[in-house]
């Protein structure tokens, strides 16, 4: 087992409870986050999702944001009235010992995303307006069910237009390479680190 050689924090398991909002006037939403919300962070996020033989229900990610690497693994999916409720275990640590790791457990790459998001800070949820390549930006409100409804009061957002549906498919995406700029292979440098199966040699 590969072992952690630089800087990381304990893994820490939390319940995460959000919503998607798809039918969103992105004009009106920013303009009420201006008077009303906090803005957290703008911040590029580079996610890539792995396959296990484990638990095909398990959701394994790793995801690179502003240079740190975080390990996420998400058990106990349910849905509760428009909420989608997880349970979410992350640990945090160099990237390259990230991906040595789930090769080592025989986890398989299964697709990368990039995504630009902005978290704000409104009712004591995180309000996150989230821009895919070549897609319409949607909303992401996390919390507790209670400041999920109170911030999409304020937003004027009505609950019947909650969605615990993921982008993929609600936009009718195909690809596994969901990027701004470049293909999987040149984008995503740190897979590299991904230990990869033998290349058979044909003659």
């Amino acid at each position: 087992m590969a072992q952690f050689m630089g800087k990381r924090r304990e893994p820490q398991m939390v319940q995460e409870t959000e919503v998607k909002v798809y039918n969103v006037d992105l004009m009106k939403v920013r303009t009420i986050l201006d008077r009303q919300a906090t803005l957290v962070k703008k911040v590029r996020i580079k996610d890539t999702y792995f396959t296990t033989k484990l638990n095909s229900t398990i959701k394994i990610r790793i995801r690179e944001e502003e240079g740190t690497g975080t390990l996420t693994i998400k058990t106990n999916k349910k849905y509760i009235d428009k909420h989608k409720v997880e349970q979410e275990h992350n640990a945090t640590g160099p990237l390259s010992d990230l991906f040595r790791i789930l090769g080592e457990l025989g986890c398989k790459k299964r697709e990368y995303i990039e995504m630009d998001r902005e978290y704000y800070d409104l009712a004591g949820a995180s309000v996150e307006i989230c821009k895919l390549p070549q897609v319409k930006p949607f909303l992401e409100i996390e919390g507790t069910p209670a400041k999920i409804l109170a911030a999409a009061h304020k937003l004027e957002i009505k609950e019947k237009d909650f969605s615990t549906i993921g982008p993929r498919k609600h936009f009718g995406q195909v690809s596994t390479d969901w990027t701004f700029n470049a293909p999987f292979s040149r984008r995503a440098s740190h897979i590299k680190a991904m230990p990869q199966a033998p290349q058979t040699k044909h003659r």
